[in-house]
């Protein structure tokens, strides 16, 4: 029986158990109490967390050992016919407590069926093709899954790689690590909890995307200004917090700000050096002239004794970097960490960015209507427009936005959390620029 969770958008239509071990599929969502469903751009899987109320021998009858199915199936109460169904595997149990004499608390971890199935193949074979073919192949062999492609362009050659010894999903991630565009911005490759397949995205397409949210962005502060005179429909932030933010010391540990880094070509026994700057080989080159009037969170005129940091040289990283074990004197494939030296400097941009990008993280929480949509996917690697009014007395009467905390932000890591009759959302995000204009009605507009 479909179980209305008040007027928070959402029905959890069902929640069901089976196994190979089970006469019977077992339908127990009258008895959820709550439940987590988590995603993030950097795992290309879903994982959650299911609590139950046990009063009728369900843990004792259902006998759960750890590899039973688990489907969730979700409707919009506010769209006809907007229903999202996904497939879990109970991979463990966290808990299971008394409540009292007669009932159970018990609380179950849920990974995503193609993480269980991936749990149990090993992938030793050769591919062959360019990153997202590779990708694709082995998610269509191994996991009979499909991958969305979402990229502007990648720069590696042709690889031939032997797969060594490594689960699918294990195998993918490697060869997604492997991937940059031609301007050096790092992909990603992420599971959809309303679609049901694998994105492959790179970051340059994400961040220039529009934001989803452009005619209705979230907003943190007073809303009774200006904007009321606006055609923009405000949705209120219930909840924000900032933590571990704004770590450049990292950065510099990593030698992602300057340093020197060497690949060493153990075939032609080459030194393929490549000095790293972060203002000239990231931040000038690429994120100044993609991202829309907006100015990058890595400032380029921080000095220390009179030198600015990206000119620092704080580290030597060197590195192996094996080539030519397929060279057949034909030039077809390259191995995998085989490049010349642009290629290695487009890895060490990419480094960066994935760490630059992680810089100014930031969580929201918000109602969670309108995230539940089978016919969209907006979550993670989707932007977002984010506002936060600036910490002035309310008096001085126009609306100004604070300039660090709003932004154009992408989607990094979602928590769906269903609870009694609430649902919400907490969105993990991170950036890479700041307005410029602390107008409002400019930003949106």
């Amino acid at each position: 029986m479909a179980q209305t969770k008040g007027k928070q958008g959402y029905v959890l239509e069902s929640v069901i158990i089976n196994s190979s071990r089970m006469l019977e599929p077992v339908d127990i969502a009258g008895v959820v109490s709550d439940m987590e469903i988590f995603e993030h751009i950097d795992l290309p899987y879903i994982t959650g967390q299911i609590a139950f109320i046990d009063t009728l021998r369900l843990y004792d009858r259902i006998d759960i050992q750890g590899a039973e199915f688990c489907t969730v199936t979700f409707r919009n109460s506010e769209a006809e016919g907007a229903f999202v169904e996904h497939r879990f595997v109970i991979d463990k149990i966290i808990t299971n407590k008394k409540a009292n004499e007669q009932t159970d608390l018990v609380m179950l971890h849920l990974v995503e069926d193609i993480l269980f199935l991936s749990n149990l193949k090993n992938v030793n074979k050769c591919y062959q093709g360019g990153p997202s073919e590779i990708i694709t192949k082995i998610a269509e062999d191994w996991l009979d899954y499909e991958v969305e492609e979402i990229y502007s362009d990648v720069f590696q050659k042709k690889m031939k790689v032997i797969v060594p010894n490594l689960t699918p999903v294990d195998a993918m991630t490697w060869i997604k690590n492997r991937g940059t565009t031609t301007e050096g911005f790092p992909t990603y490759l992420f599971s959809s909890f309303t679609q049901n397949k694998l994105v492959y995205a790179d970051l340059k397409t994400m961040i220039e995307a529009e934001p989803i949210n452009k005619t209705s962005p979230f907003i943190h502060g007073p809303t009774d200004h200006d904007l009321e005179k606006s055609s923009f429909r405000l949705v209120p932030i219930k909840e924000y917090s900032i933590e571990n933010a704004e770590d450049m010391y990292g950065l510099i540990a990593d030698g992602l700000i300057s340093a020197e880094h060497h690949f060493i070509d153990t075939h032609n026994f080459t030194d393929y050096a490549c000095n790293h700057n972060i203002i000239d080989d990231v931040i000038g080159n690429m994120i100044e002239s993609k991202i829309r009037n907006q100015e990058p969170v890595m400032a380029s005129n921080f000095t220390f004794n009179d030198v600015e940091l990206q000119n620092q040289k704080s580290r030597t990283i060197t590195q192996i970097s094996s080539a030519g074990a397929y060279d057949d004197g034909t030039n077809r494939y390259v191995s995998y960490d085989e490049d010349e030296n642009t290629g290695h400097k487009k890895k060490v941009a990419s480094r960066s960015l994935k760490k630059l990008l992680r810089k100014s993280p930031i969580t929201i929480r918000l109602d969670g209507m309108g995230f539940i949509n089978s016919e969209g996917h907006y979550t993670t690697g989707n932007v977002i427009r984010i506002l936060f009014s600036a910490n002035r007395p309310m008096d001085l009467g126009d609306l100004k936005l604070d300039l660090k905390k709003s932004g154009d932000y992408l989607i990094y890591g979602a928590k769906h959390s269903f609870a009694g009759n609430r649902y919400q959302i907490h969105l993990n995000c991170v950036k890479l620029t700041n307005y410029t204009d602390d107008n409002p009605l400019k930003v949106i507009g």
